[in-house]
């Protein structure tokens, strides 16, 4: 009978001793998915914030890309825009036939007070204007065929074609400005509306070149089409232009005026 009992209580002590040990076992695994659990759940975090990253990164990248196709799509606009409004240089070429050249003095005929014109349309030269920059407009010489001047008495343009300016003499024949300087032109132009501007150069007459300047009022009439006059006042005495003496003349002013109107058309 003590032998039973003895046996009986090992049994139970063994039992408790298992049941003991699975408790223990149970707790230390909730324990440690318990101390395990926020591990877990921070995770994810550690891989959000390189995809965030990314995502700005990528959001960054779209943004720069845009920007840059908007400046160069302006740009291509900006060079667009000033090459259609770039005209470039155009060369205007004086019209003899709608053109006049003539000089004026005055002089005592027969006594009486009288003014002298001579005119001609013998007249050569362009004027290159360049619409994006007027500051470099050029001008080229400027030549008058001077046996065609003319006034209204006969015997007068004998002296002058013999005498005074002897343009009988092929080597006399022309009267030519060459320009070296052109003072006054604007920025721009408008159509209609005149501007004045000086130019000087070199007169040649003969065989005398003297430096004159002439003052000259410009209007542009169209794209194509430029009207213009010039004048200057010479001294005979500076080109040896002596009056003959003849009896019904007297008192040839010193000073003459040589003027040209022009229309000039574009190439």
């Amino acid at each position: 009978m003590l032998q039973v009992n003895v046996r009986k209580s090992r049994n139970w002590v063994v039992l408790l001793m298992l049941v003991t040990v699975v408790i223990l076992a149970a707790c230390s695994a909730e324990g440690i998915t318990t101390a395990d659990a926020p591990a877990a759940t921070e995770a994810p975090a550690a891989t959000e914030a390189p995809a965030e990253e990314a995502m700005a990164d990528e959001e960054m990248a779209e943004d720069e890309m845009a920007e840059a196709t908007v400046e160069a799509t302006e740009g291509a606009m900006e060079e667009s825009a000033a090459a259609e409004g770039a005209m470039g240089a155009t060369t205007f070429v004086i019209d003899a036939d709608q053109s006049e050249v003539r000089f004026t003095l005055t002089e005592l005929l027969m006594g009486n007070p009288t003014t002298v014109v001579g005119t001609g349309n013998g007249i050569e030269g362009d004027v290159t204007v360049d619409f994006d920059n007027y500051s470099q407009t050029n001008i080229s010489p400027i030549v008058i065929d001077a046996s065609l001047l003319a006034t209204d008495n006969n015997m007068r343009n004998g002296q002058i074609r013999r005498a005074v300016l002897q343009t009988n003499n092929p080597d006399f024949q022309y009267i030519t400005f060459t320009p070296t300087a052109v003072d006054g032109l604007p920025e721009s132009a408008t159509v209609g509306e005149p501007f004045d501007i000086t130019v000087t150069g070199d007169l040649t007459i003969r065989t005398t070149t003297q430096p004159m300047t002439f003052d000259v009022t410009v209007t542009p009439v169209s794209e194509t089409e430029i009207h213009g006059s010039a004048s200057t006042t010479l001294l005979r005495a500076d080109f040896d232009l002596n009056i003959p003496s003849v009896p019904s003349v007297a008192d040839v002013s010193e000073e003459v005026e040589l003027a040209f109107d022009f229309v000039a058309l574009a190439e």
